[in-house]
């Protein structure tokens, strides 16, 4: 841990040294012209109008299409000083005494080594936005949009890595599953706004600003529909709690296992949304199942558990009359399937059976296994753990198993 936190600080450091190196390269070739100023409050105001997305820690800002502009319209000293100077105005009123002063610098310095090396493709392949033949400007434009996006989430993904543990390719996977389409539609944009810019001035460009705040309109739009998603869902798992007090917070304790296994394998977000819908609503169906046989403290008689096993198939029939849940309905059907065809409702084997209710199976069933029941008491997570290793491979996927034990002997340290 003491090594992992070393690494860390020294590779922080090393990005914002080398984001310092850049700016003292290129201060003295920045033109402190109109248009350099121009850009920068434009910047500044992109910046300062992220919308925090329904996944972990993602937000998303309109500032990429202002950062490229730049490079195109005013070169990569204009552009890399801009940049900088935008994250450190936008994020200094954030920054609250206890908060290191080196996040702040560590995110100026990676975005200002982003838009150089954006830049230095750009001009070096011959890139020259003042011609009028754009196709000549295709390869070096396309070219430098995929150095940017890569350098900066190249950047990111090392510091998330070295600070969570987690395999580099998995998080850097994620990104660009998240946001590599996104870079390349806000760049036209970009495009757009700098060829305005050089041949017929600033007036013009301010038109750009009502596309570029629909985006983050559309975005903002997207997050309240996403978070009265939620709230419907949420809202379902608590019926199913109220249904069965035994099994309060199960659902939420299954879905967050789900979520650090989603994250170890490197989900795209809307992947995510998926396995973790799926995974609070997966005992949806036992609403159906009379409070008899499902608050009984004593063995169940063969009668009664066919009458529990049809709960996936009732969670099914629930959720596919919900138009945005209406995907996640196999996978709530499959939570009880095994991996050598012994499961139920359908018998699945391991190919036929979904991959995100796999997962499901093994965090079910281990915090089933934890957890006291009316029947039972809670085993330790050792005991669980061995259970899990015992049935990986028949009951249970062996990789989904083996990455929750990872996830928890990590949480143990």
């Amino acid at each position: 841990m003491i090594k992992q936190k070393w690494i860390l600080h020294i590779y922080i450091i090393t990005v914002i040294v080398i984001g310092f190196i850049l700016i003292g390269i290129y201060i003295s070739q920045v033109n402190f012209s109109r248009d350099f100023f121009f850009y920068l409050v434009l910047s500044v105001f992109a910046e300062s109008l992220p919308v925090k997305l329904p996944w972990k820690d993602v937000t998303i800002s309109i500032g990429f299409p202002i950062n490229f502009a730049a490079i195109l319209s005013l070169g990569s000293p204009d552009a890399v000083l801009i940049g900088f100077l935008t994250l450190i105005l936008v994020n200094f009123r954030k920054i609250k005494p206890e908060t290191p002063i080196y996040k702040m610098l560590f995110n100026s310095s990676q975005l200002a080594i982003s838009i150089a090396l954006g830049g230095i493709v750009f001009y070096n392949l011959g890139g020259n936005l003042s011609r009028l033949n754009i196709v000549q400007n295709l390869i070096p434009l396309f070219l430098s949009i995929v150095t940017y996006f890569i350098a900066n989430s190249i950047l990111l993904s090392t510091v998330v890595s070295i600070s969570s543990g987690a395999p580099f390719i998995e998080i850097w996977n994620t990104l660009a599953k998240n946001f590599a389409i996104n870079y390349l539609s806000l760049s036209s944009i970009g495009i757009l706004i700098a060829m305005v810019q050089i041949r017929f001035g600033w007036l013009p460009v301010f038109l750009f600003l009502i596309p570029l705040l629909l985006a983050r309109y559309s975005f903002k739009l997207y997050v309240e529909v996403k978070k009265l998603y939620k709230s419907t869902i949420l809202a379902l798992a608590q019926a199913v709690d109220a249904k069965d007090p035994y099994t309060k917070g199960h659902s939420d304790r299954v879905s967050k296992y789900a979520e650090k296994i989603g994250e170890k394998i490197g989900l795209s977000a809307g992947e995510m949304e998926d396995l973790i819908f799926s995974a609070i609503l997966h005992d949806i169906g036992k609403i159906g199942i009379p409070d008899n046989i499902l608050k009984k403290t004593s063995k169940l008689t063969p009668k009664e558990y066919e009458i529990i096993k049809t709960h996936p198939i009732e969670g099914e029939k629930i959720i596919s009359k919900i138009p945005y849940l209406k995907n996640m309905g196999k996978i709530i059907r499959a939570h009880h399937e095994k991996i050598d065809g012994t499961g139920y409702p359908d018998g699945m084997k391991n190919g036929e059976i979904p991959e995100f209710s796999k997962i499901i199976a093994v965090c079910d069933s281990y915090d089933a296994m934890t957890s006291d029941r009316p029947y039972r008491k809670a085993l330790s997570k050792e005991e669980a753990i061995k259970e899990l290793k015992k049935y990986a491979g028949t009951q249970f996927d062996k990789k989904y198993v083996n990455i929750l034990i990872e996830i928890l002997e990590k949480e143990s340290e």
